[in-house]
């Protein structure tokens, strides 16, 4: 530390920041005191030139802490703020205290030049790689520089990098690159040239209309191209001299103009004239008598005038009235500018028909058998016979008539009509046998149809009329169902039939048995508006198959759907069968979700039901469902409550004593067919239901297991609907996998669905419905063994089925309620049934690899008498034998074939 004694503020030379301190001593102002130290900070500094810096001076061991500040240069003020001067140099910076003037601090400051300034950027080059590009194409611009801190390109780029950007202007382009730092920016500018394309500034037709066979003139101004092309048929093209074309048709022609840049077209349309056309010409009866009159209609376009010979001439509107006195050949000519075309039509006049023969064979039968009615007509536009046919077509008809007959054939056209007779003599059979089933092609009503008789389990006569399904019936339906079901109560007979009731959705329903499947949203397939094909699967002594089919569209897919109607003597009611085979779907099945409402239909109790309201409705499938309170209407009370083991559904009127329904040949545990929708009240009651169903106290339509007479009804009206739909197990149809309701798991449904039900239809006091879901019952509960050829336990899974499926019950064959077995080599077989589940009525035996009907057939060893204790029929063409026993049958018994 050095010290040094100051009299006055004056700059001093450049010293070290040091305290001052006074060698003489002195203890008043300005007086040498060793107590006071003066600090001053920062110690040394750098400033550029005209630089500011504040001191800060610090001063201990007086109470006046003040000081005085001096420099060697530059600018000071009284608050210690030092300003450099504009010369670079060494200076001080001092701090002397105001109580001791001896005491001071000092600090060295620097004062520096300013940097030189920098250099401008420099662009040494700015660069396009094409600079020409066709629209949509790339470029790259590339760039040298040196000295730039940032760089940027416009327009539509922005700030860049590297040295090289790719750019795709739609448009000729200018781009400007700068060059920045701190002492500036300079640019450097490149053009883009974007070639454009062709245009089109004219390109019609001269005429513009012509007629067939006549040409114009394509032409064009084009400016810009490269190449030109005209479609159709021209091809390439050039300049713009145009180009001849003579089109058949009207055309749109099409001209491309393509260069380096691209294409554009432009099109012109001929107009060309053609003939009229004549769609059709016919008679409204082509056949007449002489002196009728018949309509010539005509559908014709594009004509101005039209006329007809012989004998019309210039006609207007689209038909003409005409009366030839012979056969004449018309012919309609239609003309207009551009040509003429003609039509012809024949009108025949025709004779009175004839009738060259018309013989029964045989002439003699016995009750229960058929003979064949045969004829031979010419020119007869419709044949009749009476009593009990009706209409007929082609040469012949089988009939069965109970009692001697004469029958009579009118053969009529529209210019009169004649007849012919031959009788039937019917002798009655042995006072013990059993009438044979018949078969028989009638026309009850004009409905086309296979009417099928047999003998029921009272030996009372039923018949079941199926309406042939290959083209509509007079209902508006195209039939494929039972239209009308006739049997006895005592000596009265039943007749019901089909009420030809409309659904209002554009359904009619002329009877009961159609097929109806709903699917997605809102669609709804329904044999009834669908022609198919029917057959005659079998038809034996006792024993008879009946086969409608239909590919029926659901979601798209024509799905197959069989039906098998069965009938045996010794049975009440025939079964019903369905397949829906989805496999023309493939592996993943339909590609929407479907079900069956099949069997569907309304049908009357004796006749059309008029009077006779539906008192009651019952379903079952897990629970027993019944409508507790009559009449019945929408708000009646119902239980749900009680076990059950068939699946059936029924309604019944007290009224009619008359109930119909369905019960199926399988439980509803061992048919999988989805379960139903209104399964959560499963144990309940109208009282503790869950469910408002929209103000109804019943179950609403869409949620009915049977869809009976909703549409008739409103929420307390009593209904005369017989409606009946299956349904009550609904049948998933054509998905992989569908979800069982009341199952609580999924089953696999594709690509088939088939599932049987007896048509019951009978007395409500006997509850014939409920009865035969007894039988059924019983019957799953039987036990078949053999020990003379073997019991089946597998086969299709269904009618008209090819695949093999176990058996829910062994030696079961549900499709047609049928114990099963297989004959031995011989074709004989001995077989056990224990009617475990109770007796049995009438139990019928399906044999296959069967010798025939057998010589003889023993119960328990003894001998049983054809017609009499069993029915049989055997199927040439399958190798099947039917029996159906006529008995009861309860507990164990073996029935053997012999020979």
């Amino acid at each position: 530390m050095m010290c040094r004694t100051l009299s006055s503020l004056v700059l001093m030379l450049p010293l070290l920041a040091l305290l001052g301190c006074d060698p003489g001593g002195g203890g008043g102002p300005g007086g040498n005191n060793p107590d006071v130290t003066v600090g001053l900070e920062p110690a040394t500094v750098t400033l550029p030139m005209s630089g500011t810096q504040r001191f800060m001076a610090t001063v201990a061991g007086a109470s006046d802490t003040s000081v005085i500040w001096t420099a060697t240069g530059g600018d000071l003020t009284r608050e210690g703020v030092f300003t450099a001067p504009r010369k670079e140099g060494t200076y001080r910076v001092r701090a002397t205290s105001m109580a001791d003037t001896t005491r001071y601090a000092e600090s060295v400051v620097t004062v520096t030049k300013p940097p030189a300034p920098p250099a401008l950027p420099r662009i040494q080059a700015f660069t396009v790689a094409a600079s020409t590009i066709n629209p949509g194409e790339s470029t790259t611009l590339r760039w040298e520089e040196t000295g730039a801190t940032s760089l940027s390109i416009e327009p539509d780029v922005g700030t860049v990098t590297g040295t090289s950007v790719t750019v795709s202007p739609s448009t000729t382009t200018t781009y400007t690159l700068r060059a920045t730092n701190a002492a500036g920016s300079v640019t450097a500018a490149a053009t883009v040239t974007v070639r454009p394309p062709p245009t089109i500034t004219y390109f019609a037709a001269t005429p513009a209309t012509i007629n067939a066979g006549q040409s114009t003139t394509l032409n064009w101004e084009v400016a810009g191209a490269t190449s030109l092309s005209i479609t159709p048929g021209v091809g390439t093209v050039s300049g713009g001299a145009g180009v001849t074309v003579s089109p058949s048709a009207t055309t749109t022609y099409t001209l491309t103009a393509i260069n380096a840049a691209g294409r554009v077209t432009a099109t012109a349309t001929v107009t060309v004239g053609v003939p009229p056309v004549i769609t059709s010409f016919t008679a409204a009866s082509a056949t007449i008598n002489a002196g009728q009159s018949t309509t010539l209609n005509w559908t014709a376009t594009g004509a101005t005038s039209l006329s007809i010979t012989p004998g019309v001439g210039t006609v207007t509107g689209t038909s003409v009235t005409v009366s030839p006195a012979t056969t004449t050949t018309y012919t309609l000519t239609a003309t207009n500018a551009a040509g003429n075309v003609t039509a012809t039509t024949t009108v025949t006049v025709r004779q009175p028909p004839t009738i060259s023969s018309f013989t029964a064979a045989p002439t003699t039968i016995t009750a229960g058998q058929t003979a064949t009615l045969s004829w031979t007509s010419t020119g007869a536009t419709s044949l009749s016979i009476a009593p009990g046919v009706g209409t007929v077509t082609g040469t012949s008809v089988t009939v069965s008539p109970t009692a001697t007959t004469t029958y009579t054939l009118t053969a009529t056209n529209a210019a009169g009509n004649v007849t012919a007779t031959t009788s039937v003599t019917v002798t009655p059979p042995a006072a013990d046998t059993w009438a044979s089933l018949s078969w028989a092609n009638e026309l009850p009503g004009n409905y086309d149809s296979d009417v099928y008789r047999w003998l029921d389990a009272g030996k009372q006569q039923r018949t079941a009329v199926l309406t042939r399904n290959t083209a509509r019936d007079p209902g508006g339906s195209y039939g494929g169902m039972l239209r009308q079901f006739r049997f006895y109560t005592g000596t009265s007979e039943r007749v019901a039939t089909g009420t030809g009731a409309s659904s209002g959705a554009g359904y009619i329903w002329n009877g009961w048995g159609y097929v109806v499947s709903h699917y997605g949203s809102g669609g709804v397939s329904h044999s009834g508006s669908l022609a198919g094909n029917y057959r005659r699967v079998f038809v034996g002594k006792h024993h008879a198959i009946h086969e409608f089919s239909w590919n029926m569209p659901i979601g798209g897919t024509p799905v197959k759907v069989t039906v098998h109607w069965f009938f045996s003597t010794g049975r009440d009611y025939p079964v019903y069968a369905v397949t829906f085979d989805t496999s023309a779907a493939g592996s993943s099945g339909l590609s929407t979700s479907a079900d069956s409402r099949t069997p569907y239909g309304d049908i009357a109790w004796d006749g059309d039901g008029t009077n006779a309201f539906v008192d009651g409705v019952k379903w079952g499938d897990k629970y027993k469902f019944h409508s507790r309170t009559e009449p019945f209407t929408a708000q009646s009370q119902w239980d749900y409550s009680q076990p059950n083991t068939v699946p059936y559904t029924m309604l019944y009127s007290r009224a009619a004593d008359a109930e119909m329904g369905m019960v199926q040949t399988l439980d509803w545990v061992q048919h999988n067919t989805g379960g139903t929708w209104f399964n959560e009240n499963w144990g309940r009651t109208s009282e503790t239901r869950v469910g408002s169903f929209d103000g109804w106290m019943m179950p609403p339509n869409w949620n009915w297991p049977y869809q009976m007479c909703q549409y008739e009804m409103d929420g307390y009206s009593q209904t005369r609907s017989k409606r009946l739909a299956w349904g009550l197990m609904y049948g998933a149809v054509g998905s992989p996998s569908y979800y069982g309701y009341g199952y609580e798991k999924s089953f696999v449904g594709h690509p088939y669905q088939s599932y049987s039900v007896f048509m019951v239809m009978g007395q409500q006091s006997a509850g014939e419905v409920l009865a035969q879901a007894t039988q059924v019952e019983r019957m799953l509960k039987g036990q078949l063994s053999v020990t003379q050829g073997a019991v089946v336990i597998s086969g299709p899974g269904g009618v008209a089925r090819s695949d093999t499926v176990t058996y829910p019950v062994a030696g079961y064959n549900s499709h047609y309620a049928a114990y099963e077995l297989r004959a031995d080599l011989s074709g004989q077989f001995n077989a056990t049934l224990n009617a475990a589940g109770g007796e049995l009525q009438n139990p019928l035996f399906l044999v296959r690899a069967a010798a025939g009907v057998p010589a003889r057939l023993y119960l328990d060893g003894v001998l049983l008498k054809a017609d009499v204790d069993y029915f049989a029929s055997f199927d040439s063409s399958s190798g099947v034998l039917w029996l159906t026993l006529n008995r009861a049958w309860s507990g164990s018994h073996t029935l053997a074939s012999g020979t």
